[in-house]
């Protein structure tokens, strides 16, 4: 099937055409996850669109796994626990007309996977994308990242202990399980020597083919002007002009990589919605390290004001890179006659700055102007992978005299036992996305803090249902909430939680009221005998019972600047306190 195949199927209309298509069905079996293997995996599938469908089926959640269209997310994908559920998917991929499964990798599928193949009867390939046939951490990686040396059995044994094998097998059980995988497949493919050598070391009788991934010979990249615009930036700097003139360089395909060599008053489009990049900010001292280490093209100071002087444009000059500037201000004065200097107006066009640009950095734009093509990559050219890899499949699928039943399609329940996604926390959020700069994990980061900015904007009395408070009783409510005694002593105050819930449930209005009858409250207080105190109304002097020794108990006294009550607490103490 094509990757590119529309998004939203209907479950039995595709299985009516998967049904009804003359072409051999080819199943990649595969962890769920992108990098190198689902790359090779798309590829692949695209490479042979026009012979084959090919369908993945890849873990979901537990002892389940998901069969799915490649290019399309859960409008068509059916769900089965194995092994209890191997029978149902073995008829279904066998009334599929399934000619052939493919091993991509193992990670997260149970251990039933491996007898898919023979309850098909169909043969199957592996490729050997890491080494998962002969180390459960598939990358021979120890515990600290770096390369773990391929110790002995014991010394796998020793890692095991600490990073447990899928399935909870020991070493050994593990190349058993796996070596009987490579053993039964048809081929088994390695994309370099180097994987063949290793994995071969444990499984001498078995041959390894050794393909390299199929990729187009490269055409050659163009010359890149590397444009950087040092400094803290802002609109008056030329943010706005940076952000225009990376638009325009996407919209023409200009070789123009823009990096602001410092940070920006906002956000602006960056890689891979435009060729630009933001570095953050810098100490001036290391701005002349800063440069060399970026090795720009030209330097680029789109000022929207008047500059008066600009130490930045001071470290530009030293470096001697050419250099494109707004004629407004100081820049005007202090690059006149500059030999490597270009002046524009302030409110030049994005277009006429990005040529100026080119210009200077000696790349005038020209479409046909190419690298010679290198071809010495490595990689297999993909009308021979794919002549090659489809050599033994049939021209037409092989029938089932079975059909696809009708219980069938109730395994294509769209989102039916998937794994529920992991929320991460702000701070994983931010590791992920600002740090180490994961794309997805900064889109969710800003979409997390724009809804937590949404709901903490919200007017505190915006709840249907409940009345808006005024003015005074804002600051009230504003005033006791902020109280530490009022948020921490449950015996005397409401809980931070109980508060909480009542505004969430009920409204401000109500957590308003309930306070006041908790204020209220504290006008008397009943003691253990009975009887009942009334606040003083002056203060006096006060003498306490002297310490006897270690405190035996601690009283609280949580009162919010009424002083009177606070004597009155006191002076019952000292009433009540036994001589």
């Amino acid at each position: 099937m094509n990757p590119a195949s529309p998004a939203s199927v209907h479950p039995r209309a595709e299985l009516a055409r998967l049904v009804e298509s003359d072409r051999p069905l080819i199943v990649f079996v595969s962890h769920p996850w992108g990098g190198g293997v689902r790359r090779h995996m798309d590829d692949l599938a695209m490479l042979v669109a026009d012979r084959c469908d090919v369908l993945y089926l890849e873990p979901a959640a537990g002892d389940t796994i998901r069969l799915r269209l490649p290019g399309t997310a859960a409008d068509f994908a059916a769900h089965f626990t194995l092994p209890g559920e191997q029978p149902a998917l073995a008829a279904l991929l066998r009334a599929l007309g399934v000619a052939r499964l493919h091993f991509h990798h193992l990670h997260l599928l149970p251990r039933a996977i491996l007898d898919l193949p023979a309850a098909i009867g169909v043969p199957y390939d592996c490729t050997l994308h890491d080494y998962y046939a002969i180390c459960p951490q598939y990358h021979l990686n120890a515990i600290d990242g770096g390369y773990c040396g391929e110790p002995d059995v014991a010394g796998c044994t020793a890692c095991l202990a600490v990073r447990p094998a899928q399935w909870g097998l020991d070493i050994t059980a593990w190349r058993e399980a796996c070596g009987a995988l490579l053993a039964g497949a048809a081929r088994r493919i390695a994309p370099s020597h180097d994987v063949a050598r290793r994995i071969g070391r444990h499984f001498p009788a078995l041959a390894i083919d050794v393909w390299p991934h199929p990729e187009p010979v490269p055409a050659g990249e163009p010359r890149i002007a590397r444009i950087v615009v040092p400094g803290l930036l802002s609109p008056q700097k030329g943010l706005r002009v940076v952000a225009a003139c990376a638009a325009d360089a996407r919209a023409r395909g200009l070789p123009c990589a823009f990096h602001i060599l410092g940070a920006t008053s906002a956000p602006v489009p960056q890689m891979p919605a435009a060729p630009l990049t933001v570095h953050g900010e810098y100490d001036d001292a290391d701005l002349a390290w800063l440069i060399a280490a970026e090795r720009p093209d030209v330097i680029f100071f789109p000022a929207q004001v008047p500059e008066t002087y600009s130490y930045t444009l001071s470290a530009a000059i030293a470096s001697g890179v050419p250099l494109v500037a707004s004629s407004l201000g100081a820049f005007g004065e202090r690059l006149a006659g500059h030999p490597q200097a270009t002046l524009l107006s302030w409110d030049a066009p994005a277009a006429a700055w990005n040529d100026a640009l080119l210009c200077a950095a000696a790349l005038a734009f020209e479409p046909a102007h190419r690298r010679a093509a290198n071809t010495g990559t490595g990689a297999t050219l993909p009308a021979d992978y794919r002549a090659r890899y489809l050599a033994p499949l049939p021209t037409v699928k092989p029938r089932d005299p079975g059909t696809v039943a009708r219980g069938d399609a109730d395994h294509f329940i769209r989102g039916s036992r998937d794994a529920p996604a992991r929320e991460y926390s702000l701070a994983e959020l931010y590791t992920a996305g600002i740090e180490c700069g994961r794309a997805e994990a900064r889109v969710e980061l800003g979409r997390r803090l724009g809804a937590l900015g949404a709901v903490t904007s919200r007017a505190p009395a915006a709840e249907p249902g409940t009345k808006q408070l005024s003015a005074p009783q804002r600051l009230t409510l504003k005033y006791v909430r902020r109280q530490t005694a009022w948020q921490r002593l449950a015996p005397v105050t409401m809980r931070a939680g109980r508060a909480w819930r009542i505004l969430r449930d009920e409204g401000p209005a109500a957590l308003y009221q309930a306070v006041r009858a908790k204020i209220a409250r504290h006008h008397g207080f009943r003691m253990r005998t009975g009887t009942r105190a009334r606040a003083e109304t002056a203060i006096a002097p006060l003498v306490l019972p002297p310490a006897d020794g270690i405190p035996r108990a601690t009283i609280v006294i949580p009162v919010f600047g009424n002083p009177l009550l606070t004597f009155t607490c006191l002076k019952s103490v000292a009433a009540h306190t036994p001589r």
